[in-house]
């Protein structure tokens, strides 16, 4: 396999990006709740490239690769969250809220303990993705170190098992509803989905052939999924959580399509794509909530245009967030250079 940047996989990260969008600004009616479950593979798929490019980077030598995301993620971390609970704060002070109330809830111990152990931020839910990703690295860093990465491997399945087991599954086999930050963390999504990730870095070397398969796995997984939401939901066993039986193949199947994937594109739209993939997926997962709070202040949702349209409304918002701050940052850079 080319070990430059595949576009494609680029490509697949700017559509998963939507799909994380969807999920939280989709409209629950029938059609849209059964694509949110197809879209249920999208932060699976994140942490499979992040395992994918830790393990290509690790293969060249390049043992820094992972302690220079660190340091990244970890920016991300405290910047995304102090951001998230400023813009709450002057939104209830604004339409006289209760941020009294707020703060006293963000502040108690059980809240303190699932933000820094189970990675459910009290400012904004899909946070949570940022805070696992950075403890993985920083577990996985340490493995690496160590040569012992393949432990994480042998424990994959059983993270996984539990990770359904305690969400989507829990009133099926323990009559009871968990929270969702007991299956959503860094523990049971975070490292067995980079690991898989990690893993496939040196498999996809060596099985070309494997792409041809994956089209039809990310049909047949896909309608798998639809059919197991559907059971559940007519069993009255559905509880919450973000991942179903099939949600990490799918996700699978979709990162071996697009990291198999040789095909130049050449169109502009797919262009376009590998752009936002590479350059403004992060930051359209993390402002992307900021649109959805103001929107739910300030728009009605009786609006019927306005439902409908919400999801690439406030894509097409947190994207030209993310270029404008881009373009900011690449002025403030050419002008620092000039007075230097």
């Amino acid at each position: 396999m080319n070990k430059q940047r595949n576009t494609t996989l680029d490509i697949a990260k700017a559509i998963c990006t939507l799909m994380v969008v969807f999920l939280h600004a989709g409209e629950n009616n029938t059609i849209e709740t059964y694509f949110k479950v197809i879209c249920t593979c999208a932060v699976p798929f994140f942490f499979l490239v992040s395992g994918y490019y830790l393990s290509l980077n690790v293969s060249a030598g390049k043992r820094e690769y992972a302690s220079r995301q660190l340091k990244k993620i970890g920016a991300l971390f405290i910047i995304s969250n102090v951001l998230y609970a400023t813009c709450l704060s002057i939104l209830m002070l604004i339409f006289h809220d209760d941020l009294a109330g707020f703060w006293k809830k963000c502040l108690t111990c059980e809240s303190i303990f699932n933000f820094f152990v189970l990675n459910e931020s009290p400012f904004g839910y899909h946070l949570w993705y940022i805070g696992a990703i950075l403890y993985v690295l920083f577990i996985f860093n340490i493995l690496i170190s160590k040569n012992k990465i393949n432990r994480v491997i042998t424990y994959m399945p059983l993270f996984l098992i539990l990770a359904i087991g305690l969400g989507i599954y829990s009133k099926c086999l323990f009559k009871d509803n968990f929270p969702i930050y007991v299956s959503r963390n860094f523990i049971y999504v975070g490292i067995p989905s980079m690991a898989i990730g990690y893993m496939l870095a040196s498999v996809l070397n060596k099985k070309q052939c494997l792409h041809r398969y994956a089209v039809l796995s990310i049909i047949v997984f896909s309608m798998a999924i639809i059919v197991e939401r559907f059971i559940l939901h007519r069993l009255e066993f559905m509880s919450t959580g973000s991942i179903f039986i099939m949600t990490v193949p799918l996700a699978v199947a979709i990162f071996i399509f697009a990291a198999t994937d040789e095909y130049v594109h050449s169109s502009s739209v797919m262009k376009l794509l590998a752009d936002i993939g590479r350059y403004d997926s992060a930051n359209i997962y993390i402002y992307h909530m900021i649109f959805i709070l103001v929107l739910g202040y300030t728009v009605s949702s009786k609006n019927v245009i306005y439902i409908h349209s919400k999801a690439l409304l406030v894509f097409v918002l947190a994207l030209a967030l993310s270029r404008g701050l881009q373009f900011a940052k690449s002025r403030y850079s050419k002008r620092k250079e000039q007075t230097v």
